[in-house]
């Protein structure tokens, strides 16, 4: 039997024709939407909202892509500009690892010091953001954004304008542009670089003794580069 929903919905949008068409965000549309009676929550209910928008000439999925698309864009403008801004500031740098067992199906990683001491290392947890549980990329794309995430707090602790963070990895195809937006996240200014070196293996060799250390008992003004 057909579900009268799709009449209803269609009948929704011709009535709400010109808002609609006139929507310039998604956020516009969902509000008209949830005025009409249709459930945000439900995805049977809003699927055919979107869906009938077509009928009208408005498709939503496309502006959702296009107002991502613009949200990069301006972080990547905002990287820029705090990379002018930082040219002068601190350096840190920090060598990440990680290790995949095919095995156990567990994973370890460690963000170490020039001199290979352990600031932050462990196996991962299962609710990591960025991991996937086997996928040796995630797992070192996932180590490099912890290096980010303490060089965050690093600027943080020693309430510096900037900090600029030199990410040492073994791994070669690190996406260096989700690691550079880390380092604004939160209204951070950490400002990011990522230098391969195959056989630079100190972080490696932690990550292989399953060091467990959190980053919370470093002293993290010690790690500020000053000469």
């Amino acid at each position: 039997m057909a579900d009268p929903r799709w009449d209803e919905i269609e009948a929704i949008v011709l009535a709400n024709k010109d808002d609609l068409k006139a929507a310039e965000t998604t956020d516009a549309l969902r509000e008209i939407a949830k005025q009409e009676g249709i459930d945000l929550d439900d995805n049977s209910d809003f699927g055919k909202f979107t869906h009938k928008l077509k009928v009208i000439g408005v498709r939503f999925f496309d502006m959702l892509k296009e107002e991502g698309e613009s949200r990069q864009a301006k972080k990547d403008e905002a990287i820029q500009e705090v990379e002018e801004e930082n040219r002068d500031a601190p350096e840190l740098s920090l060598w990440t690892a990680a290790i995949e067992d095919a095995e156990s199906k567990s994973g370890s990683y460690a963000v170490v010091d020039a001199t290979g001491e352990a600031l932050w290392a462990g196996t991962f947890r299962d609710d990591d953001y960025v991991r996937v549980q086997g996928d040796d990329a995630s797992a070192e794309q996932s180590v490099a954004e912890k290096a980010v995430f303490l060089a965050r707090k690093v600027q943080e602790a020693a309430k510096l304008d900037g900090l600029n963070l030199v990410v040492h990895t073994q791994y070669p195809d690190l996406d260096i542009t989700a690691i550079k937006r880390r380092g604004l996240a939160g209204g951070s200014k950490v400002t990011v670089t990522v230098t391969v070196d195959p056989d630079d293996d100190k972080a490696l060799f932690m990550a292989q003794d399953n060091v467990d250390r959190n980053w919370k008992t470093v002293d993290l003004t010690e790690l500020i580069q000053t000469d």
